[in-house]
């Protein structure tokens, strides 16, 4: 019999046959497409994906590629995903034309990603790739009916699958139901489905060319009863012998109380401090236990968050189960970037995941392949979204679509887990909302922890003139003098770097801000902690980075005047662990030098907190007295996400060619396309969706900046290992010159090398990389482009 070549292994020279290939891939598929409730249509689209692979162009080309045979055939002339399609798309045992039509793109979109059904001028790709001629359409489809691989096709569990997944789209609980919602949902398990697939062809194709990577993937993991008995006997070290500590452990205990209840959308808002990260891990661990969970995936707004929570979890776990443990954001430390690791983030392949709200999205609504792979390990899998208020205001309708659709279709949990609960659930378009039942609350009395967990006071010392430079310098300095530490919070970089500036000089005295490379402010950070914990007067002068889960303890706080749940996280550094004997002070202030004219969110928040600040004077009550309270945080989102030009926002606007849509339009019901379509009559298939347009033009953060690598540190040493890099090392020395970065606006770039802040280098294996010049870079502050050091550039 013939032997159809679907890869060729060039080390040993062996290959691995079109249908190995298809029966492989099927499998895996049916694997993975068995947590969404669709085993048989997954393995369906796996056992036709390379259908085309059976063509005598096929084989030709890749015989005289691999050298087996001679000749020369163009592969990009070598269609070989059509044919697959064509045969889901035209197959009469498939009665349902939206099963039928779903089927089909999945395949298509196996190389280059899912397309649009309906473009957006009323064109379909989809279509015409269905319509297409295909010479040898024929010919492989009689070598696939002649194998035994067509009769292992079920099209009755099929169909009675799909039957049932539209069933669980139309009871999905919503606030107020919606025909535009369920259509998304139907769009986000076709998206699901063809990460199925994927994953499953780049799994089979990897494991058959690289033996190394197959052993590296095939781990068997330790059970959620080990992992459990591991957390358990490593949290009995910590010690309850301070009221703070207590309330901790009530917190955990609440954690693990409610980690038996069905599989939901949870809440556990617990104050700044309150050892949320420890107390998700045990309420997740007992979760996936409960009900047979593949893994935990925390998902953080920020890598450095990332890494601090990670490293926590690796110690409670201990060396023995530290390896099970999967970072995977763009940061990575080097002893955590290792080939093992890399294989196993290409698909999220670990019981315990660490990963950015930005990888996350990006999986579901981006058009990147890579990303897309992973989608289909959302199911299945308790998510928790540790400081969730920190979602922009244009994610918010996506984000909450996606959660729903998780936690109804795909037998996952999600945990919102922040000190400021944003009101997700309580839009004014309530067809946007999330559905949180009551019961669902982790901790069951967050207002009798937000009392006992008062470590401060927040005081408004805005002033009518507004502050200087000058008088925030002294102000700081003054309490200084007194022995205190003090941490200051400004929203922008200029105005930290001003305020430092007249503070330079003092003894104790750091800088924090993103113009610093990570590796910088790593090492910063670092002797601010050691320094706080001798007791020293530390005074740290910082952009909003701080905020979020990094572990520091003042005595005061002084805040730039920002959204109110900035100030809660800013609160959250101050007599962090309530070891001082009176109240922390956190000191509201509105600087004359922070300019955001162009930082519109900042600004609107902060004008929205004036306004929380104004009505908490005539009526404190109605806050509970406290405007670090929940009612005072449920008061500020309601006015947020009430406002009109916050709610414009919310749906994701895309702007195309002549006219504006939104994301959650062009995945549902795609009403662009729909009205380019009127003139030309109704379209001759049933889906609409835009997934390329939407994927194309979808950012998680506004992708302007660009990467230059800063001479600090080992950094001096990876820029000199660049420009000699060949092909085999470039991508790793990349990955680490990732923490001794700062990322520039690209409309700044060419200016700043034309005056030779920076320069550019060509590496041997081709790209060229972004050099910050030597005397631009300090000690002190970072990146600065207006400023050269001689000192530096000297030594």
């Amino acid at each position: 019999m013939k032997s159809y070549i679907a890869h060729y292994r060039e080390f040993d020279g062996q290959i691995q046959t079109v249908s190995d290939h298809l029966k492989y891939t099927a499998e895996l598929a049916r694997i993975r497409g068995k947590k969404l409730g669709l085993p048989n249509i997954a393995y369906a689209i796996g056992l036709v994906h390379d259908l085309g692979k059976y063509s005598s162009d096929f084989q030709a080309m890749i015989r005289q590629r691999t050298g087996l045979s001679e000749g020369h055939m163009d592969p990009g002339k070598v269609d070989h995903s059509t044919a697959g399609a064509q045969f889901l798309y035209n197959n009469p045992n498939i009665k349902d034309p939206l099963l039928r039509e779903a089927m089909a793109m999945t395949v298509i979109g196996h190389h280059g990603g899912l397309r649009d059904f309906i473009y957006y001028d009323g064109s379909s790709d989809f279509l015409n790739r269905m319509n297409k001629p295909l010479p040898h359409y024929q010919e492989v489809l009689s070598i696939f009916q002649n194998s035994s691989l067509e009769s292992t096709l079920n099209y009755e569990a099929m169909a009675n699958e799909f039957d049932l997944a539209v069933k669980r789209i139309l009871t999905v609980p919503l606030a107020i139901s919606s025909k535009e919602a369920r259509i998304f949902f139907l769009g986000l398990l076709i998206r699901a489905l063809y990460s199925c697939l994927i994953d499953a062809d780049r799994t089979d194709t990897i494991d058959f060319s690289n033996v190394e990577v197959k052993t590296l993937r095939n781990v068997e993991y330790p059970s959620w009863s080990e992992l459990i008995d591991q957390y358990e006997q490593s949290i009995l070290k910590f010690k309850s012998d301070t009221p703070i500590n207590q309330l901790r452990s009530q917190i955990s205990k609440d954690c693990l109380n409610s980690a038996s209840l069905p599989p939901g959308i949870f809440t556990l808002r617990v104050p700044t401090g309150g050892g949320k990260t420890l107390s998700s891990l045990r309420f997740g661990l007992h979760h996936c236990k409960k009900h047979d969970f593949d893994r935990v995936i925390y998902v953080l707004p920020f890598t450095t968050i990332s890494d601090q929570n990670a490293q926590v979890t690796r110690e409670i776990l201990g060396s023995a189960y530290s390896d099970y443990v999967l970072e995977h954001h763009s940061n990575l430390l080097p002893e955590n970037d290792t080939l093992k690791m890399r294989v196993l983030a290409e698909n999220w392949d670990a019981p315990i995941v660490f990963t950015t709200m930005v990888q996350l999205l990006e999986s579901a609504y981006s058009s990147s392949t890579q990303s897309e792979r992973r989608f289909h390990q959302l199911s299945n899998s308790l998510i928790i979204f540790d400081e969730v208020q920190a979602l922009e205001v244009k994610q918010i309708y996506l984000f909450n679509r996606l959660t729903q659709f998780l936690t109804s279709l795909c037998n996952s949990s999600v945990i919102l887990c922040t000190a400021t609960q944003p009101l997700l659930n309580g839009l004014e378009q309530e067809e946007y909302s999330l559905v949180i039942p009551p019961q669902n609350e982790i901790v069951k009395q967050p207002e009798y922890y937000e009392q006992k967990l008062t470590r401060v006071r927040v005081k408004n010392e805005q002033k009518i003139e507004q502050w200087s430079e000058e008088e925030t310098a002294e102000l700081i300095r003054q309490i200084q003098l007194q022995g205190k530490s003090v941490l200051s919070v400004f929203n922008t970089k200029s105005a930290a770097k001003a305020v430092y500036s007249h503070l330079a000089a003092l003894p104790h005295t750091y800088h924090l801000s993103t113009s610093m490379c990570p590796e910088h402010r790593k090492k910063i950070l670092k002797k601010v902690i050691e320094e706080l914990e001798r007791n020293l007067p530390v005074c740290l002068v910082s952009t909003q980075l701080i905020e979020a889960g990094v572990d520091v303890d003042f005595n005061t706080v002084i805040r730039s005047l920002s959204g109110l749940d900035s100030i809660v996280q800013a609160a959250g550094r101050c007599n962090r662990h309530g070891n001082r004997s009176n109240l922390g002070d956190v000191l509201l202030i509105n600087p004359d030098f922070e300019r955001l004219d162009k930082l519109t969110a900042i600004k609107n928040d902060a004008t929205i907190t004036r306004r929380i600040l104004r009505e908490f004077d005539k009526n404190p009550e109605a806050f509970d007295h406290s405007l670090l309270s929940q009612k005072s945080m449920d008061k500020y989102y309601l006015f947020k996400y009430h406002d009109k030009d916050e709610q414009k926002k919310m749906p994701y606007l895309v702007y195309l060619p002549a006219l504006t849509t939104t994301m959650i339009d062009l995945l549902s019901i795609n009403t662009a396309a729909l009205g380019s379509l009127k003139p030309k009559g109704t379209p001759k298939i049933k889906l609409w969706y835009g997934f390329k347009t939407a994927g194309d033009h979808y950012r998680v953060l506004e992708n302007n900046t660009l990467g230059a690598i800063a001479p600090y540190g080992r950094g001096t040493q990876i820029i000199a290992e660049l420009m000699a890099a060949d092909q085999s090392n470039l991508k790793n020395l990349l990955n680490e010159a990732q923490r001794y970065s700062v990322n520039l606006f690209d409309n700044q770039l060419d200016d700043l090398i034309k005056k030779g802040v920076i320069y550019d280098i060509q590496t041997k294996a081709g790209p060229t990389i972004h050099i910050i010049n030597e005397g631009y870079y300090h000690e002190t502050t970072g990146f600065d482009p207006k400023s050269y050091n001689l000192t530096l550039t000297a030594l």
